[in-house]
């Protein structure tokens, strides 16, 4: 099959298109999704409230605040376990990694986000990637004295140091995603939109 190849013009505007028929199916599933949240948030609107007194039921708030601990209670994460005589060791390593990629990516708060979203609104977006970033630092540089080394904070560089380098997982806006409307599995799904908002400035050091 022969692929027709696309400017950059073309590109952007096939993707907004996307975007505007994923947005059009979704602002009336966002309008619901609001009075979900309200309801959580035990949200009186005084605009159509009827009554005087600010009652309000905080049934909702309690069912997710209670289940939430229940099913983060244990950290849902799979264990290897050997095939064969020498794969002891290696399961031990592969375990323990796990644990720490786990503990690194800081994932028991992104998992109650991520729960929270499923109890509120039904569902919930996450994605998974290799999460790379680096950082400018300011060191210390020594200076040769009289024949010696000698730190002092006048002497300055800037070095740069790899703050995070593996695997990491980030709990997405469900305001902010906008998957393919036809779509009724990931498998069959033609392209899924996520949401940003950056400045001129991060747009451009990208």
């Amino acid at each position: 099959m022969a692929y027709t190849k696309l400017s950059l013009h073309e590109v952007a505007e096939e993707i907004n298109d996307q975007f505007l028929l994923a947005k059009r199916y979704l602002d009336p599933i966002h309008e619901k999704m609001n009075m979900q949240e309200e309801m959580y948030r035990s949200y009186l609107d005084p605009n159509s409230y009827p009554h005087n007194a600010r009652v309000f039921d905080p049934r909702t708030f309690r069912v997710v605040e209670t289940v939430i601990p229940r099913m983060v209670a244990n950290e849902p994460a799979g264990s290897f376990y050997p095939v064969e005589d020498g794969d002891e060791a290696t399961t031990h390593i592969l375990n323990a990694l796990m644990k720490y990629d786990w503990r690194r990516a800081e994932m028991f708060p992104k998992q109650v986000n991520f729960i929270k979203s499923l109890l509120i609104f039904g569902t919930a977006f996450g994605r998974t990637h290799w999460d790379f970033r680096e950082k400018d630092r300011k060191r210390m540089k020594p200076k040769k004295i009289n024949g010696r080394l000698v730190w002092t904070p006048e002497s300055k560089e800037i070095i740069t140091v790899t703050e995070f380098d593996g695997p990491n997982f980030e709990v997405l806006n469900i305001y902010d995603c906008f998957p393919d409307p036809n779509a009724t599995n990931i498998q069959n799904m033609r392209w899924f939109i996520y949401r940003m908002f950056k400045t001129v400035k991060e747009l451009k050091a990208e």
